[in-house]
């Protein structure tokens, strides 16, 4: 083999490999599409749609590991990125990162939304399954109560006990739910004046409570800290 052809082989070799950067690059990172529209309604245009990095938790205590295995928090330096729904209500986020991002809905008129622990895996397209539906704010003939549930370290909680009771006006209330893998809940209330009292429980936690008023039909959103037990 001459020198020349060699040198022409190691070229083919490194431009065929540049040419493949693009593709790598893009394999290593995801995308999420979907759509919104009105509750019951048509597509919705010009909803502001953000999507967040939650950062899981990894090591510490092995006791807040197994309460909350499934983790997260929103960081202060976590990845963000804003875009608006087109005339047929459609949204999309490419080139992410693999990891679990949250989703935040909102428009002037309309109740915000944020839908958590959507996991986007290198190389894949997540599809909402649904259509993301915003109800009017007028239409709302419920308050709803909804929040997130976090641990001393400030990761959210999932699987911990949420109970509300109403303890102050009008007739009584009582629920019981547990916070999803994001640590969310949400409870819907009479649309009418009212005080509740929230609280969170897991095994080997001291119980967190929060009392709120409600007005009318209202969105109202709080968060519970669970401290571990000394």
């Amino acid at each position: 083999m001459t020198r020349k052809t060699s040198y022409a082989i190691i070229l083919s070799v490194v431009l065929t490999l540049v040419a493949a950067l693009p593709s790598l690059a893009q394999s290593a990172s995801g995308a999420i599409r979907g759509k919104v529209k009105e509750q019951d309604g048509k597509a919705l245009e010009g909803v502001k749609v953000l999507v967040r990095k939650i950062e899981t938790k990894s090591g510490g205590d092995q006791t807040a590991s197994r309460a909350s295995s499934q983790g997260a928090r929103l960081a202060e330096s976590s990845f963000k990125r804003e875009t608006e729904t087109s005339s047929k209500g459609e949204f999309a986020f490419a080139d992410l990162e693999p990891g679990n991002y949250a989703l935040t809905f909102e428009k002037q008129g309309f109740v915000t939304i944020t839908t958590w622990q959507i996991e986007v895996k290198a190389g894949e397209t997540v599809q909402f399954g649904r259509t993301i539906e915003l109800a009017r704010e007028k239409q709302v003939e419920s308050s709803l109560i909804r929040g997130a549930v976090f641990n001393h370290d400030g990761f959210t909680f999932p699987n911990a006990t949420v109970r509300i009771e109403r303890i102050g006006g009008g007739r009584k209330f009582k629920r019981e739910t547990n916070s999803a893998e994001g640590g969310e809940f949400a409870f819907r209330v009479p649309s009418e004046k009212g005080t509740y009292r929230i609280t969170a429980s897991a095994d080997g936690f001291q119980t967190a409570v929060k009392e709120i008023e409600v007005d009318a039909a209202e969105v109202r959103q709080i968060s519970l800290t669970l401290e571990k037990k000394p």
